[in-house]
């Protein structure tokens, strides 16, 4: 799935506004594997869709453009 960062705390999480049905998804930290620094509000992101908490949230999360 693709959508946009939509949140991201310096407490390690956020959400992800997905593209398809702009939904958002939570996401943390851990489900990307780049540098922290680039999570930032309106970078661009692929990501997986998996369960937290049984309800769903964004895994494998990857950079795929800076804000616009």
């Amino acid at each position: 799935m693709f959508g946009t960062i939509n949140y991201f705390s310096e407490r390690g999480f956020g959400f992800i506004r997905t593209t398809e049905d702009s939904e958002d998804l939570f996401f943390h930290v851990c489900e990307y594997a780049g540098d922290e620094a680039d999570l930032i509000k309106g970078a661009k992101v692929e990501f997986q869709v998996g369960v937290f908490k049984g309800k769903p949230c964004a895994r494998n999360v990857v950079i795929l453009a800076g804000v616009e």
